[in-house]
């Protein structure tokens, strides 16, 4: 019995061992308005397509089901179907995936290409005969339809029913999804002069199915020796039929070749390079992912939207955090594309600005988790002052529904004040969690900041005293930090996490809002012994999330018992420990680069919050941050 059940625990310990070595490793892309955030490495297929419905408050995801794909790449070689196993992959311009293999004779080039600007993408495949005689071969994809999703954090089955029809204006085929009426539609066409086929042809007999499978491609006959022939699958979405058509029809009529080099000259107009290839791909990707992963455009009302990430991977994808939009996803678009920054703002500013400060909202700016954070209400105001440094747009500083969200912001930190001291009170920390003592160092760090951007702006303005005040107030805030919320520590005097201004308070530090940013924000020097000291602390035993002794030694907090990329952030723009950051940044297994919240402290692995779309733009700012300190920029 004993020889059996160890027996047992073996095979158990090789089967988990086993599991682990085939764990699914995902590649994205996405354009303004699809997502594709889980395109299988291993087999070059494509899980779940999304976009954003305004209607619907949140992300509409299409998939297959347990056994298929919603894309999969289909090739028959002389009537003989061929699995696509282990690809090599690449990534142009550090965002269109494409992959390489050979089968036999056969040489199988896919790229995954999301156009900018585009309602669609497209699954380009070329085929190269590599053999000595000509073959006949069929290409194209495989289309599993199977669930219909609403994504706000987690999955909601949408009832609905799938009608298929065959335009006779498009060579192809267009699904139409119907609730009441029609929601949402996908077409699926090719060039206009290539021959179309689509297997079972019984799915246009029976114009709706519930689980839709089937082949869409083109036989290629006689493929000669060294030829290659180009198929190009054209996916467009719409609100019905015609939209979801004339969505193919456009990048159709554009042609690939243009609407591909105007995607590589968008991508190249905001790429970085140093000349180290890691760091490259990492500032870059993360950059990618945060723009087209934390913002996109609703399809049915056109307007831009922002949210955490775009990926259901994340925990706590498709709704909308001041933080997160304002501090983290917008500062690394605001050093490469302005225009869009200014974007980004007017969303925050129009839609999201009635319920500011408040934990997390949908995308049309109601309440998803209620409870007030500090941080929260700062972060436009933060955003917004560093916009208009970098551009000069009075235009937009001096619009109504700016000055008036302006005003509102401050008559909501109004009613946060302590009856007597220059301190605002928060419910939740930066992490999203519940504070056991309402003032927070950190937190009124950033009051302190945004009351002198409030001076910057309205001096910008000519509104002189307001200037005045708010500059004022700015400086009453930082007196009262310094008067009540730095404490003995074990190295001297430091700052605290949290005081209740009756003699209480915590140590602490968290990786969403950290002490270490206290230069950053202008609140004191680097070289201050009291800033000395609390660092000094956050990285000690000290600190139960300090992770000293662990060879990837970054910040934690109970929120993820484990060092945070946010971490990582924090030491490379307070440029404390930034080369140990860059070493842990090196040693990390990232999802093919794509930034998580955090990583085992032993061994690198991503441990909670993989796509966490916004923390990969706050990476990719940290980081160029770093390149350009260290003038690496080539």
């Amino acid at each position: 019995m004993f020889k059996f059940l160890f027996l047992l625990l073996i095979v158990s310990i090789i089967s988990c061992k086993e599991v682990e070595c085939q764990k699914i490793k995902y590649l994205a892309t996405g354009n303004e308005y699809i997502s594709i955030p889980t395109i299988r490495q291993n087999d070059a297929g494509i899980e779940k397509i999304n976009f954003i419905l305004m209607r619907y408050n949140g992300l509409i995801e299409l998939s297959g089901d347990g056994n298929n794909h919603f894309i999969m790449p289909y090739i028959e070689v002389n009537n003989k179907c061929i699995n696509i196993k282990n690809p090599k992959w690449i990534r142009d311009k550090f965002w269109i995936p494409n992959y390489n293999l050979e089968y036999q004779n056969i040489e199988i080039k896919g790229i995954i290409f999301t156009p900018v600007n585009e309602r669609g993408l497209v699954y380009q495949l070329q085929l190269t005969n590599k053999s000595n005689s000509s073959l006949d071969l069929f290409a194209g994809i495989k289309v599993s339809w199977n669930n219909t999703y609403l994504t706000i954090y987690s999955h909601k089955q949408i009832i609905g029913n799938k009608k298929v029809i065959k335009p006779t204006w498009l060579n192809g085929i267009v699904i139409e999804f119907y609730t009441e009426v029609p929601t949402f539609a996908i077409a699926f066409g090719t060039e206009e002069n290539k021959l179309l086929k689509i297997i079972p042809k019984e799915i246009f007999e029976n114009g709706n199915d519930e689980k839709l499978n089937f082949i869409i491609g083109m036989e290629i006959k006689k493929l000669k020796p060294n030829e290659k022939n180009i198929i190009n699958i054209y996916i467009g979405i719409g609100l019905e039929e015609y939209g979801a058509v004339t969505s193919v029809i456009q990048m159709r009529r554009n042609t690939y070749e243009s609407i591909y080099n105007n995607t590589i000259k968008w991508l190249s107009d905001r790429t970085v390079i140093s000349g180290d290839d890691y760091l490259d791909n990492i500032v870059n990707i993360n950059y990618f992912y945060n723009h087209f992963f934390t913002t996109g455009y609703a399809l049915d009302t056109d307007e831009i939207v922002l949210v955490t990430s775009r990926s259901s991977r994340y925990y706590v994808s498709s709704a909308y955090w001041d933080r997160d939009s304002m501090i983290w996803s917008f500062l690394p678009i605001l050093e490469r594309d302005k225009k869009y920054a200014r974007k980004m703002l007017e969303y925050s500013f129009m839609r999201q600005i009635h319920n500011v400060g408040i934990h997390s909202r949908y995308i049309n700016g109601t309440i998803l988790e209620p409870g007030f954070e500090l941080d929260e209400l700062c972060a436009p105001v933060i955003a917004l002052s560093k916009y208009i440094e970098k551009t000069n747009d009075m235009e937009l500083l001096e619009e109504k529904y700016i000055q008036k969200g302006l005003n509102y912001i401050i008559e909501i930190l109004e009613t946060k004040k302590h009856p007597v001291k220059n301190l605002y009170k928060t419910m939740l920390g930066p992490s999203d969690d519940f504070e056991k003592y309402p003032y927070l160092t950190y937190c009124n760090v950033l009051v302190f900041k945004m009351l002198l951007d409030y001076s910057k702006l309205f001096k910008l303005i000519d509104k002189i005293d307001l200037s005045k005040k708010y500059e004022n107030m700015a400086y009453e805030v930082r007196n009262d930090i310094l008067s009540n919320c730095i404490v003995e520590g074990p190295f001297g005097k430091m700052f605290a996490w949290s005081v209740d201004l009756n003699g209480n308070y915590i140590l602490n530090d968290e990786p969403a809002g950290s002490l270490k940013l206290l230069p950053y924000y202008s609140f004191c020097n680097i070289d201050d012994t009291i800033y000395q000291n609390t660092v000094k602390w956050i990285h000690s035993e000290y600190n139960i999330y300090s992770f000293s002794k662990s060879p990837l030694s970054e910040i934690g907090c109970s929120h993820s018992n484990h060092p945070w990329v946010l971490g990582l952030c924090n030491s490379l723009l307070s440029n404390m420990r930034a080369d140990n950051a860059i070493t842990i940044l090196r040693k990390i297994s990232f999802d093919n680069e794509v930034a998580c919240e955090s990583f085992d402290e032993v061994t690198g692995e991503s441990r909670i919050g993989e796509d966490f779309a916004s923390c990969a733009g706050f990476l990719s700012y940290s980081l160029l941050k770093y390149i350009k300190n260290n003038k690496l920029l080539k």
